[in-house]
């Protein structure tokens, strides 16, 4: 739909008169674009037809209602399907469902920052109490050092998962609105940009290394041919251990 400006022209529908929906289907597409500007007169900065690249990230986001807003340059009919189809993709859940990704990322960040405290002084204990470990004492307090050091690192690896977590549900949050900005490097290469899996390959050579030793302590064993088969089924159980570190990881 069109009307006559005073000077005989041809002009757009003014945002305070609604476009209709044979004319938002059938009109040129600089008179459509023209129109969505004018609707945007009085914040200009926020105009779709303008994003790009480069500008994506002072734009508002966060909120299905920024989308909704956009719509109401829609004639009612419109704007009520494309909000029909974005419910039928669950649009609306994933805006909720990153509201409370950005929640749990802040109480990560929290738990990582208590956590620190424990941490740093399970660590000066395990260094107080190294002498436990000593030929001197003939190891005979042994018990209390192990536990300190076994305590310190399951503290440790819970506070370096809680802090993977706290950096994985943020990349999660800044993923790129416009298709052509890249993945965040975190995400792209998940899992192995965790600070626990390399860990986790640590432990997985440290335990392949112990089934090769286990392997050539069989072969050069007195009596190895004999006792091949009683061999075989002790490095099947020891490696076992390394079998079930790898499906855990993920790994063929």
């Amino acid at each position: 739909r069109r009307r006559t400006r005073a000077d005989g022209a041809m002009g757009v529908l003014a945002p305070d008169a609604p476009a209709t929906e044979g004319w938002t289907r059938n009109a040129p597409v600089e008179e459509w674009r023209a129109y969505v500007r004018a609707a945007y007169a009085s914040n200009p900065g926020q105009c779709p037809l303008d994003v790009n690249v480069d500008n994506i990230y002072s734009f508002n986001q966060g909120s299905m209602s920024f989308i909704e807003q956009d719509l109401r340059v829609l004639p009612e009919a419109m704007a009520r399907q494309a909000l029909d189809a974005m419910d039928r993709v669950a649009l609306r859940d994933a805006f909720d469902l990153r509201r409370n990704v950005v929640n749990l990322k802040k109480v990560l960040l929290h738990s990582w920052h208590t956590s620190e405290p424990l941490e740093k002084e399970l660590r000066r204990m395990s260094t107080f109490w190294r002498g436990d470990m000593s030929w001197d004492n003939g190891f005979l307090d042994a018990a209390r050092y192990r536990d300190v050091c076994v305590a310190h690192m399951r503290c440790k690896g819970a506070a370096h998962a809680v802090f993977d977590g706290r950096v994985m549900t943020k990349a999660i949050c800044c993923v790129p609105r416009h298709p052509e900005l890249p993945r965040p490097a975190k995400l792209s290469g998940f899992p192995r940009t965790m600070t626990t899996h390399s860990w986790l390959d640590q432990a997985l050579d440290t335990l392949a290394e112990m089934d090769k030793e286990i392997l050539a302590e069989g072969a050069d064993s007195p009596g190895a041919d004999e006792g091949a088969d009683s061999s075989a089924k002790g490095v099947g159980r020891a490696m076992t251990g390394s079998a079930a570190a790898k499906n855990a990881a993920g790994e063929p």
